[in-house]
């Protein structure tokens, strides 16, 4: 007697369970993700102070300066000081003339881009820069672009230059200088040291900065005079750490305690992360309450899933978050989700993010 095939079972259950399961990680994945980058770009946008130092690296660094170099001198001078700097600070190096541009008067270099902690990756990048050869110096082109830099974080900003003479692209560097600094609309300070200048470029360097706002010039006849105006310096933009860092303020629009600085949840806010296999967008469709107790409404949705998610807020902030419906485009809504249990604040108004 033969054996006779089992009967054969239905695949639509296997197949929706790992449809589920796999979509269902592929969410989760996704919001996990999703709120790492959203958090971590707000960590790299610090509020804490952010530094950019610029050196002047054309051809003019090459003149002898006190046994070395105006390059070697300036050079060892700012890894001194980069060295003992406050680690907390958001900083980067931008450099102009070294030939890294074939446009002699666009030739400005970010570097080491800006980040928190960079300090040390500063001080080895200075070991890098030479005098390009070309016999032009874009120094107000590398301070447009420093304050293009920084706007990119939250404040105090501060930019440091280190020049071995004036700008020899644009008679009228200070005004675009200014009119850079207005729009970008940031807090804004301007330390400019000339280091070893003639007079007549001094005096023009001089003019330059008296028409940015914000900006100061000091003249350094030598590697002594130059440590001691970058200490000065540096020792400032640390000191902006001791001051106590204010809870930020709710958006001005606001008008529900769900309207989170860090996180809008508002009617029609919407997020859109980009993933490996497409997108996942994150759309606040409705909030309501007041600025003491508000709830919202939002739809994750990624590739052919989607979730719904019920946000409560409270004075204190954004308190919690739990997940309703989860649905399939193929199978419909498939799972109820509900959080029975929790506590603290996810994110709390009076919260200041710092960037390790």
């Amino acid at each position: 007697m033969s054996d006779s095939p089992a009967p054969s079972k239905s695949r639509m259950p296997l197949i929706a369970v790992i449809a589920i399961a796999v979509v269902g990680a592929c969410v989760c994945v996704t919001i996990a993700v999703g709120a790492f980058f959203f958090f971590r770009g707000r960590l790299d946008r610090s509020v804490q102070p952010t530094i950019e130092y610029i050196l002047d690296a054309s051809p003019r660094m090459n003149i002898a300066s006190g046994g070395d170099t105006k390059m070697g001198a300036a050079r060892g001078v700012l890894a001194e000081i980069v060295r003992t700097a406050d680690p907390r600070l958001t900083a980067g190096l931008r450099v102009f003339g070294t030939g890294a541009l074939s446009e002699g008067c666009q030739d400005t270099d970010l570097v080491v881009p800006l980040a928190v902690s960079n300090l040390v990756r500063i001080e080895k990048g200075l070991d890098g820069v030479a005098p390009g050869p070309e016999a032009v110096s874009p120094l107000a082109e590398a301070m447009i672009a420093a304050i293009r830099d920084v706007a990119e974080t939250n404040g105090p900003h501060s930019i440091v230059v280190v020049t071995g003479g004036a700008d020899s692209c644009n008679p009228e560097s200070g005004e675009l200088i200014r009119r850079e600094a207005e729009r970008a609309g940031v807090e804004l300070k301007v330390f400019v040291i000339g280091f070893d200048i003639p007079p007549d470029e001094a005096e023009a360097v001089r003019a330059m900065v008296a028409m940015i706002p914000g900006a100061t010039y000091q003249e350094a006849p030598d590697v002594s005079a130059l440590r001691g105006a970058l200490t000065e310096i540096q020792a400032e933009v640390d000191l902006q750490f001791d001051e106590e860092p204010a809870a930020p303020p709710m958006a001005a629009s606001a008008e529900t305690a769900c309207d989170h600085p860090y996180m809008p949840l508002r009617t029609g806010s919407s997020w859109t992360y980009s993933m490996p296999d497409g997108t996942a967008t994150w759309s606040v469709s409705s909030a309501s309450g007041s600025n003491e107790s508000a709830e919202a409404t939002m739809e994750i949705s990624f590739a052919e899933a989607s979730m719904v998610a019920h946000w409560t807020c409270s004075a204190a902030g954004i308190v919690s978050y739990d997940f309703g419906s989860f649905s399939v485009s193929s199978l419909g809504e498939v799972a109820s989700i509900e959080v029975v249990e929790s506590s603290g604040v996810f994110l709390n108004f009076g919260l200041v993010f710092v960037g390790l």
